[in-house]
């Protein structure tokens, strides 16, 4: 499957495919880089963020699988690795966010119509106080 980058620094509007995310470069104060996932292990779900710039790891019950699903579990990834950007403002430029549900991206992207509205409203918050920074975060399809 090819790649796919919301360049939300941009509009939240815009697709492009085919698209190979940069390597960034792991000099001090450019890209703090995030893997995210989700897990659904036993009926329960979680939530996970690592950041291998940081060395980080982060992790967040949602509870069991008759109240939540692994689409929120995902959201939730997505909001922890922006806030953890929010949290190194100071130290980095970009984030590079690699996430591995496509839905989620997208629901970030079209923020009009999904079923985990009060997530994405959260995640779109939190990018718009690091757009006041000037600063890029880029959610890409691992």
């Amino acid at each position: 499957m090819p790649a796919v980058y919301f360049p939300i620094h941009a509009t939240y509007k815009t697709l492009q495919t085919n698209f190979k995310p940069p390597v960034p470069a792991r000099s001090a104060g450019c890209c703090l880089v995030i893997y995210i996932n989700e897990s659904d292990h036993n009926k329960h779900i979680d939530a996970a963020t690592f950041s291998s710039t940081i060395n980080t790891i982060r992790g967040e019950y949602l509870g069991t699988d008759d109240i939540h699903n692994v689409y929120a579990a995902e959201l939730t990834a997505i909001q922890m690795a922006i806030i953890l950007f929010e949290e190194k403002i100071d130290d980095y430029t970009d984030a590079y966010i690699f996430a591995d549900n496509q839905f989620s991206i997208q629901a970030v992207e079209r923020s009009e119509r999904q079923s985990e509205q009060y997530i994405v409203k959260e995640i779109l918050d939190t990018i718009d106080r690091i757009h006041n920074y000037k600063l890029t975060c880029n959610i890409y399809l691992k």
